[in-house]
């Protein structure tokens, strides 16, 4: 009797599993495209003004980080899933401002308490209108996300990070990092399996970069080399460097992604829509 008992509740507790992965993945998943639609709507002024941003020594630190591409735990997932209840707790009640300087921590208010639906955009368009300085577009995968300024983690839940203080979009080398995920089509999860040829674009809705990619590879995490502009330099021209998670496993694993720069055109919305 008590081997059938463990035995159903086993079963149970993998279906709970199961079912649970599954969710948070597709709860990522809508946020990350809820966010990345309220990045259309930023103008391309304020996308500049934000790109102009400098912060307090300690806080670029920490903004800029390249340990913070690192894999991301269940629990990590679904605190993440909780603090952002409604979409509008995105950070809990951590300031919305270019001074903050460390990755928030959910408050039980925040997790308790969603917000309603005006005060959930109210929130997620002060977030964009603060920190996003572009779009990245991989057609070939079906992803487009918003670039944010740094790697802090409340930017990777949602998009791609950049990864210097320096960094001009469309000169030398553009690092951009994002959170691979363990859930299929979510973020960077399938950025690694790009073949060689992928097309990726990036845009500050001034112009359209277009890159082709010329280099997949796995490394580590100290490795942090690969986002300097010497590899512009071996390169002969502009790049375009992904960085993300090779081995969820491994803490230490990096996938690392380079193109080269082909094209550059004038932005509009449908050529950016419209991209091949």
């Amino acid at each position: 009797m008590r081997k059938k008992v463990l035995a159903a509740f086993l079963v149970v507790l993998g279906i709970l599993i199961l079912f649970s992965g599954r969710l948070g993945g597709k709860i990522l998943q809508k946020q990350a495209k809820d966010i990345t639609q309220e990045v259309r709507e930023v103008s391309a002024q304020q996308m500049q003004a934000n790109d102009k941003l400098t912060f307090p020594e300690k806080a670029e630190s920490q903004r800029f980080d390249f340990k913070n591409v690192r894999p991301i735990s269940n629990e990590e997932t679904w605190q993440s899933i909780w603090s952002r209840i409604r979409l509008g707790n995105r950070l809990g009640t951590a300031p919305l401002n270019p001074s903050f300087s460390g990755t928030s921590t959910p408050t039980s208010a925040a997790t308790t308490a969603p917000l309603t639906d005006d005060e959930a955009k109210k929130n997620i368009q002060e977030f964009t209108d603060s920190y996003v300085i572009g779009l990245l577009k991989i057609p070939s995968i079906d992803l487009e996300l918003g670039i944010f300024k740094g790697v802090l983690n409340d930017n990777l839940w949602v998009g791609a990070g950049t990864m210097r203080q320096d960094q001009v979009m469309g000169e030398r080398n553009y690092p951009l990092a994002g959170h691979k995920m363990g859930y299929y089509g979510v973020l960077f999860n399938r950025v690694p399996s790009l073949p060689l040829g992928a097309m990726l674009y990036i845009t500050d809705k001034q112009k359209i970069y277009a890159y082709k990619l010329y280099a997949n590879e796995a490394m580590t995490a100290q490795d942090i080399h690969v986002i300097d502009d010497a590899v512009a330099e071996k390169a002969g021209g502009p790049v375009l460097t992904l960085v993300t998670c090779y081995d969820l496993r491994d803490e230490n694993s990096r996938s690392i992604l380079h193109a080269h720069l082909v094209q550059t055109t004038p932005y509009s919305a449908q050529a950016f829509q419209n991209l091949p």
